[in-house]
C-alpha cells in the first residue's frame, strides 16, 4: 500500500472553493435562462436590460449612463446600443444644446417591445425570492455585493504590473 500524504484541511480554502462552486452554478442557471430568453425574444439579456432601463428612465440617457445602470463597460454597451439601433429598437439623438452629447432613446418599436419584456430572471425565482422576509433578501443582496467587491479587488490586483 502506497503512502499517501495527508493534506491538512484548510477551512478557508474549502469555503472559498464552495463559494466558487455556488457562483458557477448560479452562472450556469443564468446562462441557460438567458439563452431561452434570446430564443423567445430575439434579444440577448443585456439588450433586454438596456431596453428596460431606457423604458423606465425619466430623462434622456447617454450611452454611458445606460452602461452604468446595467453595470457594463463602455465598449460593451456601445455594441449593445449599436445592435438595438440596427434592430430598430433604439436610436441615438444628439443633444440640441451640447452637440457633443448623444442620448439613446427607444423607438416606437422599442417602447412596444419594452412593454412586453420577459423578466431577466425566471419567474419561479422571483416568486420564491419575494416570499423571503425582507431582512433575508437584504442580507443576501449585501452578501452578493460583498462577493462582487472582493472579486473586483482580485481583478484589480491581477491587473497591477508584476
Amino acid at each position: 500500500m502506497a503512502d499517501s500524504k495527508l493534506v491538512p484541511f484548510d477551512p478557508q480554502v474549502a469555503t472559498s472553493e464552495a463559494v466558487l462552486n455556488v457562483l458557477r452554478s448560479i452562472s450556469q442557471r443564468v446562462h441557460v435562462h438567458s439563452k431561452r430568453l434570446a430564443r423567445e425574444s430575439g434579444l440577448t439579456s443585456p439588450q433586454l436590460l438596456c431596453l428596460k432601463v431606457l423604458a423606465d428612465a425619466d430623462v434622456d440617457m447617454t450611452v454611458a449612463a445606460v452602461g452604468r445602470a446595467v453595470q457594463l463597460s463602455s465598449p460593451t454597451i456601445t455594441g449593445i446600443v449599436d445592435r438595438l439601433e440596427r434592430g430598430g429598437y433604439a436610436e441615438r439623438v444628439r443633444d440640441t444644446v451640447d452637440r457633443r452629447r448623444v442620448f439613446v432613446r427607444l423607438t416606437a418599436q422599442g417602447a412596444q417591445c419594452a412593454k412586453q419584456l420577459p423578466h431577466p430572471l425566471n419567474h419561479g425565482f422571483n416568486g420564491r425570492f419575494a416570499q423571503l422576509p425582507l431582512e433575508q433578501r437584504s442580507a443576501m443582496l449585501a452578501n452578493l455585493e460583498q462577493i462582487a467587491a472582493l472579486m473586483d479587488i482580485d481583478r484589480n490586483a491581477d491587473e497591477l504590473p508584476g
